[in-house]
C-alpha cells in the first residue's frame, strides 16, 4: 500500500509503538499488553505488525484516560477509532479528543463523548 492511500488523519497522528515498546512504556509484560482492555491495537490494513499510538503512553494518566475512552469502542475498527480520537470537534473548541486529553483537560468529557459515539 502506498502512503497516499492511507487516510491523512491516520498519517498525521505521529509515531507508533510495537507491542514490546508499548509494554515497556506501560510497565507491563508483552503478554499483559496483548490482553489489556481499552487498548487501541492497530494492525492489519495499514500495519505489518500490531502497533499502538505513541501518544497514549506519554504518562500513566494519559494511558488510563485513553483506556477509558477507547473502552466503549470495543470491537470497532481500531483505525476508525484512531481517526475519531484525532478529529477536531466543535464541542471541544476545535480540539480533537486526543489533544483534549494531552492538554490535561477533564477526560470524563471525552469518555462521555466516546460512549455516545460508540452507541
Amino acid at each position: 500500500m502506498r502512503s497516499s492511500e492511507v487516510p491523512a488523519e491516520i498519517v498525521s497522528t505521529g509515531h507508533f509503538l510495537t507491542r514490546a515498546q508499548a509494554a515497556n512504556a506501560a510497565h507491563v509484560s508483552g503478554h499483559v499488553m496483548a490482553t489489556m482492555n481499552g487498548m487501541l491495537r492497530l494492525g492489519g490494513r495499514y500495519a505489518i505488525q500490531e502497533c499502538y499510538p505513541a501518544f497514549m503512553f506519554r504518562d500513566k494518566d494519559h494511558l488510563e484516560a485513553f483506556r477509558d475512552v477507547v473502552g466503549p469502542f470495543n470491537g470497532d475498527d481500531s483505525w476508525l477509532v484512531l481517526g475519531w480520537l484525532n478529529q477536531g470537534r466543535s464541542e471541544l473548541g476545535g480540539r480533537s479528543p486526543a489533544a483534549w486529553i494531552d492538554e490535561g483537560r477533564d477526560p470524563d468529557r471525552i469518555t462521555h463523548m466516546a460512549d455516545q459515539a460508540a452507541g
